[in-house]
């Protein structure tokens, strides 16, 4: 699972890294990344001894899949950075989030059978998954254009109702 959750993260982050590096203009300014200490204090559902590379990227997937900077969730200036406060309200909304994805992925995912026809793999959820690049969740289904029916299942098709000539 965190082999899969690895190659998602690692695909996910060279293709936004990528997307900003394309949409970047001359004119604009990049944004200043703030100093990240090299010890992490106050970590509460993240593992005590997580690799700077990891907690960046950790970090890296909630900014993407939320459309956030560092200061939506930190106290964090281009003058000055408090990482282990809890102040910000967001952050502790974080925490939540990220013990209802681990519970998630935990207990509901394995116990996920395949359509028929599918072969079981290992799949799982993230902050990706509801946020798609909001602050807040989507709800509901995408709007009508942005919607794709797929094909009607079994039995629900145009003739639904209608006696099937037997095969000759």
């Amino acid at each position: 699972m965190r082999i899969l959750a690895s190659r998602v993260l690692s695909a996910f982050l060279l293709l936004a890294l990528a997307q900003s590096a394309l949409g970047q203009t001359e004119t604009q300014q990049p944004r200043r990344r703030p100093q990240l200490p090299d010890k992490f204090t106050n970590l509460q559902v993240l593992p005590k001894d997580i690799s700077k590379d990891d907690l960046v990227d950790t970090m890296r997937l909630f900014s993407h899949s939320l459309g956030v900077h560092c200061d939506f969730c930190h106290q964090v200036s281009e003058t000055s950075q408090n990482w282990a406060s809890d102040k910000k309200d967001e952050k502790n909304a974080a925490r939540n989030m990220m013990r209802m994805v681990d519970h998630i992925n935990a207990e509901f995912m394995p116990k996920l059978e395949p359509l028929p026809g599918e072969e079981k793999k290992e799949s799982g959820v993230n902050c990706w998954t509801c946020h798609r690049g909001h602050k807040e969740p989507e709800k509901g289904p995408p709007p009508e254009q942005e919607h794709r029916p797929g094909p009607p299942p079994p039995g629900m098709g145009p003739n639904m109702g209608q006696q099937q000539a037997p095969p000759s």
